[in-house]
């Protein structure tokens, strides 16, 4: 099979590069169609264990299959193809394989007329755990030649593509795989009801008017008196009058009673007369009084006992039946008894009667009773026996059938009775001795076949409540709880359902004492089925727990409205394919993702261009397309008919399922109509049900009508893969995120039409920083993509979830992305017409994650960089589109409906809610009615959980709702909303307690942006009142109801009406300088300001502003008063922790709302009124520009500045820098201190006297950058000058960090405390912010208080524009805890420079190191860096030198500036000395001290000058200095750093000063050693010699000191040098005091003599001597090539001369040692004439001697130089002698 080759495009790390270049090399296929005439029979599986497809090899299945392998790896090309199949030849292929490769091809191909699920071909491919249970993943190594990448570990249950091509085409083209409901169609009622008509009784019963009368008597003669009797503890009279009878004149009484069980008044009634099971009611008029006064009110029962009348049925053969106790008598009235009850069948078989019995009260006290009937309904209460059907399930709801029985109602609790309203009502039914909620009328449900799921049913009936009661219709979904109010109420049981108790009809009016309509619409459901209902009632009741005294009900109706939904009405394109058997989703249309179903299809036809598809079972109506295009219902296609799937074995249980990849291949896959069932691993890394794993940029790769079940973990996930397409797939009951980006390095994907739903939760996570515990349907990590017509269907937290990071992940990152990619910043590509419902959180959200600031593409106030287009966003529980922590937003078009917040732009900035654009408005529906009727017809499940509105806690329903703004920035604006149209957001629309169209979030940020706008709006209804149009009180609080600083421009007057203006806060903060511009509005916490114009500006200030402190605007005599916002993150946190928070802000911020236009005062205040300042001000002003009159806000505002009252230097710098200022109300608060992450609190110890010394301590650091922060009073700092010097003294300790040790205390010292002074710099003077390093910790001390100190010499640059300065304590690791104590900061003006040193006297200050502060820091010294230390240290006897330790570089140590005014003519030779010692701090020997020259200290000198028109600097670099007399001990001697500077007249300094440059810095340090080297300096000198002189007496010649006689202290000889920094000391060798040069580093070092020119009369060509004794000094162990042969290397001398101006200098000989030979004395002589750049006295004339090895010293004596004659004048003097 020949195939083209595919390129593979894969970028970034070498060792995919290879493999990409293999893959392409090695012909990676490309195909769709695979001719199977080309291919072979797949070999029988029999004896197979791995299915190998070679190379260039193709095999075919084409008829039933059933094979099993261990593993299947493709290389050339397996076609799979059921084309061909019939219904008498169906093709049926399964295949198992514990893993499945693919290098070639793997195609398989189905019948583009196949019907789904199709009963002639089926293909099934099930990856199953591997047969060896140690085996946990396998590893993918290619088989072909060569290999074309390298193995790699690809898990379990793996079908893995890796450089080869998926090509399956499974589903047919025109076959949907979901479409949306059109409309249903509903079954007819149930089976026609015959009412029941009353039962017949017994021909044994001997009184035919006993048979519905067992007992109905008022004692009026003889005939109704028959048959009653007592016993012997009584006398019963029958027929007693005493003129007040109940019921006639007579009544029944029972006197003589000695005891409450005696004197019964009874009657027995034949059980032959009675009907089991059917309900009889009795009622009967009783009282007792006392027979000792004849009173009522003076028996037990009237005394509160219960000792009252009772009444019951007494069986002989079984317990009595309790009809009821009369209640507590105060009078003479008659009480009435009521109840119903059934005789049962085993009473009326055993006894031949019953007795009906009055007794219970005390004895002494009589029983009286009449008016008794015991009946059950005569046939009169029936209805007529005409059959009818289910349309009407309660009976006698009009209580007309008969006027004194209630049939088919009873009582649950306490008693009912017909009564008679007396008006055009008629009869109703009353419920009375209520003591519970589920006391009342109810009424069974004989027609339990009527009960069928999907039945709807509307419900209505009226009530009457006494004029007290306390019902209370707060809003709420019907069938809602309602306090106190009525409902109406179906209880089923089942042996299966158990009791069910649904609320089908609630209470939607009341006035109290008329009639109240009950009503509502319920839908059956799945366990109202008749096959499981035992029995059914109807129950009406009152929410009160029994407090109404009575309630009165009429008018009830139960309707059959329609029969189940078993059809749907869909799009016809699904008639062809969609078959029976196949199992379809419908989604949820509540709030509910759980409330999606799955019914199997029984039917498909086609009517009226439509298909009905029958169900197997009815279902929830769906909203269709019919009822609302914006909330159709999807319905989606569940089967396949090629499937690839994880077996259901034990790794399945573990959720460890198949898994799919391409991996790392570029070349185009197709994948159609495929099922991934059981596919994902949960917990486990790329193992996922679809998953395109760093395959780069794949165009023409396409997964499309693929669906997704079951999946353990994630669905389609594009991972490191570029340009693919993702269309029409369905994703049902998955874990984690479902469509999703990986990395975030994903860019130019396309995902459209997809559908996913009921999106749940993983138990594991991949790992901590994944979120698929909080799973999106739709994850997006790079908005550089398209998403289009996708649906959110039901996830269990998020639809569409934008979780940005500020860099592309691991293994993406850096692959063909820069490095800095920040996909939070990217503009979104296309986001249009998708779809999020029934989400539990949101529909749509920015956040948790970085939040989504897209850089807008052009650079305009209201330019947005993400558009979302047309989006609907319904039933969701949280907000229908939430913007957090984002920016540049735009909603364009759509529909917000049935959200608990349509829209939310929560901390976001610049965002628009946009309706005037090609998308159209945006609707904004607070509870549609569509949901409203919705959840009615869910009765008691449409309350609470699926509606927002469940009762008067239930938070309000908000159209769109804003959040106070903290940016501040002017090119940071407030939201626009603009053409939205608000629909039912009133009270009474959507059943919620303070709905409103337009809200503010409770939390209070600081700052609400005035130019957040509104225009073009419209509402329904159009008369929204005002309040419910924008309402700015807050939703929970109640200590401060209103939003505090509100203002919302109304441009147009759309939001509230008139001509425009702005709707505020009612604050006297926001309407106190607007005097009578602006009128309240009542409930809303709001007041409407028209044809106002406002303007915003933020003050920053410190946070650490004194409690109280207040902004006071004043205009006129009107004033306001603004308080300080800190932070929203602790506005609620106990004060005790405040400080220590690291989510403290570090300003406080001060918002003025002002009227444009008019000039306001602004000052700072404390409690006590007088004038306060917080340290530092930041204004910024918040206008956008032309909204307002011209100018900035800050033009209209004047600010008052408190006099600092003294210069800088008298300024506290610090506050509390002892830490000893307590916070009285908190014992961890530190005053006036503040941090930049890691928190500051108070921490204490005892010092040795016994006293408490506190401290400050920053100990949740996390980052060397975090630790204390002060702010400074920038009225001081504008005091101070330039020049003057900022000194600061600390002490810091730390503690902690890894290992317990910090690493400061390493040998390194690395990561100690450091201090940053940061200034920031006002928008006036360029904005922008400069941090500068001034101190650092100079001690070391583990667990102790260390030293920290620096200096900061001030600049204008510094000082000028800054209006925010702070100083920070940071530099040691995160981790580590930072205490601070004895904090010090002073300012010192700038003073004038020491006087210059008169001559020969040094340049340096303080070279004894003699003058140090009270911290041991020597005055005029610092370190070369601030890391870096340098402190007094003394020696054993009490002498001051300067210690120089913790040396980061060996270009670091001292460092004095110098009085620059001592450089003005720096032309000259100087020469500088120290004493110094070198300590190892490793222990080691320095390499200075071992080799006695690399490494060693050296003197340097910058000379800075400065340009007299541009100001450029230029720095001039001089070395001087060499070790003399090195130590052979570590640190125990002092050695000498000692040597000469030359800056001749050629110099580059001295053309710059020449040229009109002024010096104005000089700086000497000592460095070199390397890092870890301690350098101890003392006696520090530079001095400037005078020039070169001629020698006073003329026979010493012109050279002076020749014979080294006259040396300093040191031995350093006057007149003479160590040429380029080598030593050069008076040494003894033997009977000569001679010089000794070493520590040469080149052969051409060695002693140096300046001449001067001209001396004595000397002129150019006079002929001059040089006379010399000199010797080379071989160290031992060291030779010299000194000899006749190689002259080179001996003593030679040199002059060198230039004239000024010259560009180099000249060099000639003058002389070599006689001698060639090294270790003796020589004679070095010479005769030269004298050149004209000698003799002038123009230019430099030095003389030196050099040429021996540089391990060599060279000695010299005797040095002359001479005219011969006056050589031989000074031989008479003894001088040549020597």
């Amino acid at each position: 099979l020949s195939l083209p080759v595919a390129p593979v495009h894969l970028r970034g790390v070498e060792q995919i590069t290879q493999t990409a270049r293999r893959l392409a090399s090695a012909g990676a296929p490309v195909a769709s169609a695979v001719d199977l005439g080309l291919c072979d029979p797949l070999p029988p599986a029999a004896g197979i264990d791995d299915l190998i497809v070679p190379e260039g090899v193709c095999y075919k299945i084409t008829t039933s299959t059933s094979a099993a392998y261990k593993g299947i790896h493709v290389v050339g090309t397996l076609a799979i193809d059921t084309s061909a199949s019939t219904a008498l030849a169906p093709v049926h292929i399964s295949i198992t394989a514990e893993y499945i490769f693919v290098e070639g091809v793997f195609h398989i191909e189905t019948a583009d007329d196949d019907i789904v699920p199709s009963a002639t071909s089926r293909v099934e491919i099930t990856l199953v755990e591997p047969a060896d249970a140690g085996i946990d993943s396998f590893v993918i190594e290619s088989r072909k030649a060569p290999p074309a990448f390298e193995p790699e570990s690809v898990g379990v249950k793996a079908f893995v593509v890796y450089g080869g091509q998926l090509s399956v085409h499974a589903l047919p083209a025109a076959c949907p795989a979901w479409t949306r409901v059109q409309d249903v169609i509903t079954e007819p009622a149930a089976q026609p009801l015959t009412v029941p008509a009353p039962v017949e009784v017994s021909p044994a019963c001997p009184d035919p008017a006993l048979t519905f009368a067992p007992v109905r008597t008022s004692f009026e003669d003889a005939s109704e008196r028959s048959g009653w009797y007592t016993d012997s503890s009584g006398a019963l009279t029958l027929d007693a009058s005493t003129g007040d009878a109940a019921d006639g004149s007579a009544y029944a009484s029972v006197t003589g009673r000695t005891k409450r069980w005696g004197g019964y008044l009874m009657h027995d009634i034949p059980t032959a007369c009675l009907v089991a099971g059917e309900r009889y009611h009795f009622v009967a008029k009783v009282r007792t009084r006392n027979e000792a006064d004849g009173r009522f009110d003076t028996t037990a029962c009237a005394l509160g006992s219960n000792r009252c009348v009772t009444a019951s049925i007494v069986s002989p053969s079984a317990s009595d039946e309790w009809l009821g106790r009369s209640t507590q008598q105060i009078d003479a009235g008659w009480l009435e008894i009521t109840d119903q009850f059934e005789f049962s069948a085993e009473t009326i078989a055993a006894d031949p009667s019953v007795t009906l019995r009055f007794y219970n009260p005390e004895g002494g006290e009589t029983i009286e009773v009449d008016y008794v009937r015991l009946e059950r309904a005569p046939p009169s209460a029936y209805p007529a026996p005409a059959p009818s059907t289910c349309a009407q399930l309660a009976a006698n709801g009009e209580m007309d059938l008969d006027e004194f029985f209630t049939w088919p109602w009873y009582a649950s609790g306490g008693s009912i009775g017909v009564i008679d309203t007396g008006g055009a009502r008629g009869r109703a039914l009353r419920s009375t001795g209520r003591t519970r909620s589920w006391h009342g009328p109810n009424q069974a449900i004989g027609a339990l076949g009527c009960l069928q799921p999907g039945v709807t049913l509307a419900i209505s009936a009226l009530v009457r409540l006494p004029s007290d009661a306390a019902c209370t219709l707060a809003p709420g979904a019907p069938g809602a709880d309602r306090s106190s109010c009525a409902r109406i109420e179906l209880r089923t049981a089942g042996g299966t359902i158990g009791t069910k108790y649904d609320a089908i009809a609630s209470q939607t009016e009341f006035a109290p004492g008329a009639w109240n309509r009950v009503e509502g619409t319920y839908t059956l459901r799945e366990w109202h089925d008749a096959a499981l209902i035992e029995s059914a009632l109807l129950r009406l009741q009152v929410r009160d727990d029994g407090a109404s005294a009575w309630a009165e009900w009429d008018s009830v109706t139960v309707a059959f409205v329609h029969g189940p939904v078993r059809t749907l009405v869909l799009d016809a394109a699904v008639s062809p394919c969609w078959a029976p058997g196949a199992e379809l989703l419908i989604t949820s249309n509540t709030l509910l993702w759980s409330d999606a179903r799955v019914a199997i299809v029984e039917s498909v036809d086609v009517s009226g261009g439509s298909a009905r598809v029958r169900l197997d079972r009815s279902i929830d109506k769906p909203t269709t397309l019919a009822d609302s295009a914006d909330f159709a219902t999807e319905v989606a296609l569940l089967e396949r008919n090629v499937v690839i799937q994880g077996a259901l074995d034990a790794l399945d249980a573990q959720k460890i399922g198949g898994h799919l990849m391409v991996m790392k291949t570029s070349a185009p896959q197709a994948m159609h109509g495929v099922l991934l069932r059981r596919m994902g691993q949960q917990g486990r890394l790329g193992r996922y049900p679809a998953h395109m794993h760093l395959c780069g940029p794949s165009p023409g790769t396409v997964l499309s009508r693929n669906l997704v079940r079951s999946s353990h973990q994630r669905c389609f996930v594009i991972h490191g893969t570029d340009e693919t397409e993702v269309n029409d797939n369905v994703a049902f009951e998955t874990h984690g995120h479902c469509f999703m980006l990986e990395d975030g390095g994903e860019i130019g994907n396309t995902f459209a039409r997809n559908l996913g739903a009921s999106t749940m939760r993983v138990d594991q996570l991949i790992r901590a920083e994944e979120t698929d515990d909080d799973p999106s349907t739709f994850w997006i990590t790079n908005p550089d993509n398209t998403w289009l017509d996708n649906v959110a269907a039901g996830s269990a937290s998020t639809g569409f979830w934008f979780e940005m990071r500020t860099r592309v992940r691991e293994p993406t990152r850096g692959l063909w992305l820069p490095d800095n990619y920040n996909p939070k910043t990217i503009p979104l590509r296309k986001f249009a017409r998708n779809v999020a419902h029934s989400n539990s959180n949101d529909g749509l959200q920015t956040y948790p994650g970085a939040g989504y600031t897209p850089t807008p593409p052009a650079a305009e106030p209201h330019a947005v960089g993400a558009r979302f287009e047309a989006m609907r966003s319904y039933r969701n529980r949280g907000a229908g589109m939430f913007f957090h922590n984002s920016a540049y937003l735009e909603v364009s078009g759509g529909v917000f409906a049935d959200n608990d917040r349509g829209i939310d732009v929560d901390r976001a900035h610049t965002c628009r809610i946009d309706g005037t654009g090609d998308e159209g408005v945006v609707r904004v529906l607070g509870v549609s009615e569509l949901y409203q009727a919705q959840l009615g017809a869910l009765g008691s499940l449409g309350h609470s959980s699926r509606s927002h509105c469940y009762g008067p806690t239930a938070d309000p329903v908000v159209g769109v709702q804003l959040h106070q703004q903290n940016s501040g920035a002017s090119s940071k604006l407030g939201t626009w909303l603009g053409g939205v149209r608000f629909e039912r957001l009133t009270d009474a629309d959507t059943g919620c307690v303070g709905a409103r169209a337009l809200s503010v979030d409770d939390e209070v940020q600081g700052l609400f942006d005035v130019r957040t706008a509104t225009g073009a709006l419209s509402w329904a209804p159009a008369d929204m009142p005002t309040a419910q149009r924008v309402n700015l009180c807050k939703e929970f609080s109640t200590s401060e109801p209103e939003q505090p600083d509100v203002a919302i421009r109304d441009g147009d007057g759309s939001l509230v009406g008139g001509g425009g203006g702005f709707v505020v806060s009612d604050t006297a903060r926001m309407t106190g300088l607007l005097g009578s511009a602006c009128t309240s509005v009542a409930g809303a916490c709001a007041a409407v300001c028209p044809d106002t114009c406002l303007r915003q500006i933020q003050y920053r200030t410190s946070s650490q502003i004194a409690p109280g402190t207040l902004l006071r605007l004043a205009v006129g005599d009107a004033t306001v008063d603004v308080p300080a916002y800190v932070s929203y993150r602790v506005e609620d946190t106990p004060k005790e922790t405040l400080i220590a928070s690291t989510e403290q802000r570090d300003r406080a911020e001060f918002v003025a709302v002002v009227p444009a236009g008019v000039q306001v005062s602004a000052s700072f205040v404390g409690t006590d009124g007088a004038p306060a300042w917080p340290l530092f001000v930041q204004s910024v002003a918040i206008d956008e520009p032309g909204a307002c009159a011209a100018g900035a806000a800050t033009d209209d505002v004047t600010l008052f500045v408190p006099a600092l009252g003294g210069g800088a230097e008298s300024c506290a710098w610090v506050a509390n820098g002892d830490f000893e200022t307590l916070d009285a109300a908190s014992s961890l608060r530190v005053p006036s201190w503040w941090h930049d992450g890691g928190g500051v609190v108070l921490g204490a110890e005892t010092r040795a006297d016994g006293s408490t010394n506190h401290f400050g301590v920053s100990d949740e650091r996390t980052s060397t950058g975090h630790g204390p922060v002060q702010w400074l009073d920038t009225r001081c700092w504008h005091a101070a000058e330039p020049g003057g010097v900022l000194t600061l003294r600390a002490r810091a300790k730390l503690s902690g960090g890894s290992g317990g040790v910090p690493r400061c205390y390493s040998a390194s010292h690395a990561d100690c405390v450091r201090v940053e002074l940061r200034v920031e710099r006002s928008a006036a003077a360029g904005g922008g912010s400069a941090e500068v390093d001034f101190a650092a910790q100079v001690e070391h001390t583990p667990d102790g208080w260390n030293l920290v100190a620096g200096e900061l010499e001030l600049t204008a640059e510094l000082l000028d524009g800054a209006d925010a300065v702070r100083v920070l304590f940071e530099g040691p690791e995160g981790g580590v805890a930072l205490a601070l104590d004895d904090v010090m900061l002073s300012y010192t003006p700038p003073s004038p420079w020491a006087a210059c040193p008169a001559p020969g006297g040094s340049l340096v200050q303080n070279g004894g190191f003699d003058e140090a502060d009270t911290f041991g820091l020597p005055a005029s010294w610092t370190s070369a860096a601030l890391a870096d230390q340098l402190v007094v240290a003394y020696a054993p006897e009490g002498n001051a030198y300067g210690r120089s330790y913790a040396r980061s570089s060996d270009n670091h140590g001292p460092v004095q500036m110098l009085n620059p005014a001592c450089w003005a003519e720096p032309v000259g030779t100087y020469a500088v000395r120290a004493d110094v010692r070198l300590h190892a701090e490793s222990g080691a020997l320095a390499d200075c001290l071992a080799d006695g020259s690399s490494n060693c200290p050296r003197f340097e000198l910058r000379v800075t000058t400065t340009g007299p028109s541009d100001g450029v600097e230029t720095v001039h670099y001089f070395d001087a200095g060499s070790l003399h007399g090195v130590s052979t001990a570590l640190g125990t001697g002092w050695d000498l750093l000692g040597g000469t500077l030359t800056i001749p007249p050629t110099s580059a300094l001295a053309a710059a000063l020449a040229g009109g440059e002024t010096t104005t810095a000089v700086r000497l340090s000592i460095e070199e050693p390397e890092p870890g080297v301690e350098v101890h300096v003392d006696n520090v000198g530079l001095t400037k010699l005078p020039p070169a002189a001629c020698p006073a007496v003329p026979t010493v010649g012109i050279v002076a000191n020749g014979g080294f006689d006259d040396f300093d202290a040191d031995g350093r000889p006057s007149a003479w040098e160590g040429r380029s920094g080598s030593r050069l000391l008076v040494a003894v060798d033997g009977a000569r005091v001679a010089a000794r040069s070493s520590g040469r580093a080149s052969r051409s070092h060695g002693p140096l003599a300046r001449l001067a020119e001209g001396c004595h009369g000397l002129h150019a060509g006079d002929s001059l001597i040089v006379h010399a004794w000199v010797k080379i000094d071989v160290p031992d162990g060291q030779t010299s090539a000194c000899s006749e042969s190689s002259s080179s290397h001996c003593i030679r001398c040199t002059r060198q001369s230039r004239d000024a101006g010259a560009a180099g200098s000249n060099y000639r000989s003058c002389g070599t040692q006689v001698t060639r030979q090294a270790g003796v004395w020589s004679l070095l002589e010479a005769q030269f004439t004298l050149q004209p750049d000698e003799a002038d006295g123009s230019g430099e004339w030095y003389l030196y001697f050099e040429g021996p090895e540089t391990h060599n010293d060279i000695l010299i004596d005797d040095v002359w130089v001479g005219e011969l004659s006056t050589l031989l004048d000074a031989a008479g003097s003894g001088v040549a002698r020597r």
